[in-house]
């Protein structure tokens, strides 16, 4: 037996006396090595991977038993390919298959018939990607090596090298997310003075570490909002439930309200830590610097709690809750933190771009896991519970310690960017700049003093002396409900001063019965908080010593500011969407794009949150539509006594979609790469070739073309003018109907192989019978017994080539030789059946939709209304389609306290 290899286009084997079988691999069962090496191309493999690569969606480290992955083959630009094969074996044994592959484009891939572990392509046209679906192996299987040979040309080939190989082993010990600490007691702090910190926020949610459903538009953390605090006051905390304030920084990100239930927690707050909103929440740190914030902390407010949204989400978010920056007696120096996402349990929504689901009654805040929501449309879900990695990290870094008479004199300096750090955030421009005017002529009236000769005693306090008893001091409104109070120490007193007394009075009264107790004579400034908005208040500060306590400064008057809360809240808008599809299918329509508003809404945000403009449909013409069937019924007729001639003849494509202009004739000579074009006018279907060679086989294909462009083009007939004379001559029928078949003259040892010229390269080898002459070859042959050719029962009809269409598809059946003829017995009948199916069935069209509207107007002006917004339908379900999805949705839209 002799068996030959052809360079990967599939060969009809025509000659007499031959009867060839098709096998994928020599080895071609499960199990066995399947041979990837293109066969016949006359040039050996190249090296590298020439930019052709394998690739796992997601980039994963690791597999998961049982999970199922997108595996690519990729090409970089410009550069593309024909054919390729891919398989998953054992890394140490490349004859062990691991993972099934599943098919994402039966168009264009397939599975390789000799070989069932592998995938291939099913047409030869110039691609940049195809993908599969992989289902990882069963634990235990160890690490799995993808490996693939890529065909850039008949002479370019690359297998194995570089990117075309890739590895992954199983994840064997299955992570499960870090616990969240439980509520513990928090410890009294006794370390001395006050600390200075930062806090950096390092975003690390995207694409690459979150690939499950990451959004394309909008991604964001919201601006950072939180405080330090003593151990009697709680933002938020695991099993708690959250405020209302906490409620809208989790589903809007506002945080507004969240800080006004801050400060009105009075002396229990001693900074508000805030930072900008980030969009979007991802970008390298060469990009965009991340975002810090400062705060002070004391021995009475020594828990930092933050929180921030993870946008777009339901009620996602990330943050600290009650973390101890003071260890005992001393301040915390520096720590580094990963943050996972949580429920604030107030919206049921599953994705990230869920619509509003208020859970009602509300839920406790609880950690998201991957088994947590235990929903598999969760982006973090896993079925083995198997961790995620963190959304967000932060940085805490200690800058200074405010000793504050533990361990010596602080300077004033560090004393005042203490005190202020809350502040500091709620001042305009203005009042920032009267605040340092002011700071300054404070520091310069104690140099002036220093010059003079007062001194100082070793423990820090100002010596007194007898002198001018009154007290120079600033006020300032921080906003509607607080004010800034400032003022130097009388220089020439008898003794320390052991204190302050700040009275204050709504109005203009001197004196009244609020007063404020100040034990402590190193203190110059203070913020005094709980005021009325907008209102005028009388202010005087009394200093006591030992000796004296009529050391008192001037009455001044300072109101607060009006009531900025609606004001203060920033309006903040996502991304614009891209633009819908134009409103019609065909000429002169509209589309639209539209934003939402993140922040609760304001009269102050007043910017447009739609925008509409003029488009052309996908067609410009309402009477004609893009062709989507090509010709049918191609036929060739060959012509009496003309071998090089031959007449096509083909019917207009099922759907028209208006007039056909023109169609395009396009035929190869068998093992060229030449292909020729002949156009005809679309009022014409036939088209006579007079340049064929005789004995040589052709492939006939055509496409339709009409206003608005080039249909599909038809499956490929072959053809072989020689034959087809012959056979036209025995038969009276053509000879491409013959083969298409698979029917064949019982005369001829011959097997007919169908061609679909899309799979032009294929991973095949032939096995070629010898040939057994018809004529004796030995005079002892006569002597010989005839043995007749013996075959096998016929095998069931495989499955149908096309489950629709006019034309339908095809399929096929086999039977095997058991006994080749021998010595003049009769010869073997045909191996191969094929025949048409599911001829006429009409093919099922999905409904398709557009894309959404955009959200109408709140149902209120304030309260809990609800939104809605709609799709259209463009075409409605025909032939078993898949039914259309809901065209309506609704959310809930909040809008201020009425």
């Amino acid at each position: 037996m002799s068996v030959r290899r052809t360079p990967w286009v599939v060969l009809v084997l025509f000659t007499a006396g031959l009867s060839g079988v098709v096998r994928g691999y020599p080895d071609g069962s499960p199990g066995n090595f399947c041979n990837r090496v293109p066969s016949g191309h006359g040039a050996a493999k190249h090296r590298g991977d020439n930019g052709f690569a394998i690739k796992v969606e997601g980039q994963p480290e690791s597999y998961v038993p049982g999970e199922v992955y997108t595996v690519l083959i990729t090409s970089t630009s410009p550069v593309q390919f024909r054919g390729f094969m891919l398989v998953s074996t054992a890394q140490e044994d490349e004859t062990k298959p691991l993972g099934t592959f599943q098919l994402v484009d039966q168009e264009e891939t397939k599975m390789t018939g000799g070989c069932p572990t592998a995938v291939t392509h099913k047409r030869s046209g110039l691609k940049q990607r195809v993908e599969f679906l992989w289902v990882a192996p069963s634990e235990g299987s160890g690490c799995v090596t993808f490996r693939a040979t890529v065909v850039q040309s008949r002479l370019i080939w690359f297998m194995d090298d570089g990117a075309l190989a890739l590895t992954l082993c199983e994840e064997n010990d299955v992570a499960v997310m870090p616990k969240m600490a439980e509520k513990k007691e928090v410890a009294n702090c006794t370390a001395c003075g006050a600390g200075k910190y930062r806090m950096t926020f390092y975003g690390l949610w995207s694409q690459q570490t979150h690939p499950k459903d990451y959004p394309k538009y909008g991604t964001h953390w919201s601006a950072i909002i939180g405080a330090t605090h003593s151990k009697d006051y709680s933002i938020w905390e695991y099993g708690g439930y959250s405020t209302e304030g906490v409620k809208q920084v989790a589903e809007w990100g506002s945080p507004t309200k969240l800080e006004r239930e801050m400060k009105e927690q009075g002396n229990k707050i001693r900074t508000v830590v805030k930072t900008d909103p980030q969009w979007p929440a991802y970008e390298p740190r060469n990009i965009k610097a991340p975002v810090s914030s400062d705060f002070g902390v004391d021995s009475e407010h020594h828990l930092l709690s933050f929180l921030t949204m993870l946008g777009p989400s339901p009620d996602w978010n990330v943050g600290l809750s009650n973390f101890d920056v003071c260890e005992g007696d001393q301040w915390l120096d520096r720590t580094e933190m990963d943050l996972y996402p949580w429920d604030a349990g107030t919206d049921s929504g599953i994705t990230y771009e869920s619509a509003n689901s208020p859970t009602i009654p509300r839920e406790k805040i609880r950690p998201i896991t991957s088994q947590d929501p235990k929903n598999p449309a969760s982006p973090w879900y896993n079925t083995r519970g198997k961790s995620f990695q963190p959304v967000a990290r932060i940085v805490l870094e200690r800058t200074g310690i405010m000793d504050n008479g533990c361990h010596g004199k602080t300077s004033k300096e560090d004393e005042e960017d203490i005190d202020i750090f809350s502040e500091e955030i709620s001042l305009s421009k203005a009042e920032k700049k009267e605040r340092k005017r002011n700071k300054d002529r404070n520091r310069g009236r104690d140099k002036e003093r220093d010059r003079h000769g007062h001194d100082h005693d070793h423990d820090g306090s100002r010596k007194l002396t007898k002198g001018d008893l009154t007290i120079s001091m600033g006020t300032m409104a921080v906003n509607s409900t607080a004010v800034k109070i400032w003022w130097a120490p009388p220089s020439n007193v008898h003794s320390s001063i052991l204190g302050y007394l700040v009275y204050y009075q709504e109005g203009q009264k001197l004196l009244g019965p609020n007063v404020l107790e100040i034990p402590d004579g190193e203190t110059t400034q203070i913020v005094l908080g709980g005021l009325e908005p907008e209102s005028p208040y009388t202010i005087r500060v009394v200093a006591y010593t030992m000796e004296q306590s009529n050391i008192q400064s001037e009455p001044a008057m300072v109101t607060t500011l009006p009531d900025t809360s609606i004001m203060d809240v920033p309006c903040l808008y996502s991304p614009w969407s891209e633009w819908s599809d134009c409103s019609v299918q065909c000429g002169k329509g509209a589309r639209k794009r539209n934003r939402v508003l993140k922040s609760l809404p304001s009269p102050m945000c007043t910017d447009e949150l739609e925008q509409t403009e003029q488009c052309m449909g996908p067609r410009p013409s309402c009477d004609v539509e893009v062709l989507e069937t090509p010709p049918e019924d191609l036929t060739a007729i060959p012509v009496e006594g003309l071998p090089a001639v031959v007449q096509l003849a083909w019917q207009p494509p099922e759907e028209a979609q208006g007039t056909i202009m023109d169609y395009f004739v396009f035929y190869i000579k068998e093992n060229s790469t030449d292909w020729k074009t002949v156009q005809v006018p679309g009022d014409q279907l036939t088209l006579t070739l007079t340049d064929l060679v005789p004995g040589r086989s052709y492939y006939f294909r055509v496409q339709g073309r009409n206003a608005l462009g080039v249909g599909p083009v038809s499956d490929p007939i072959i053809y072989n003018p020689k034959q087809a004379a012959e056979q036209q001559r025995k038969m009276q029928s053509p000879v491409w109907e013959q083969d298409l078949f698979g029917r064949e003259d019982n005369d001829k040892q011959t097997d007919m192989v169908v061609v679909d010229l899309n799979a032009a390269y294929e991973f095949e080898d032939y096995e070629v019978d010898e040939v057994q002459p018809d004529h004796k070859q030995h005079e002892n042959d006569d002597k010989k017994k005839a043995i007749d050719c013996v075959v096998s029962d016929w095998s069931e009809w495989a499955l149908c080539s096309r489950s629709c269409g006019r034309n339908g598809g095809v399929q096929q059946r086999n039977r095997e030789t058991k006994q080749k003829a021998k010595h003049g017995g009769k010869s073997c009948p045909p191996r191969k059946e094929t025949r048409r199916c599911n001829v006429g069935r009409k093919c099922p069209k999905h409904c398709k939709l557009g894309k959404w509207e955009a959200w109408s107007e709140c149902t209120v002006t304030c309260g809990e209304g609800i939104q809605m917004r709609t799709r259209p339908v463009f075409r409605e379900p025909k032939y078993g389609g898949r039914e259309c999805s809901s065209t309506l949705q609704k959310r809930v839209c909040l809008r201020e306290e009425c």
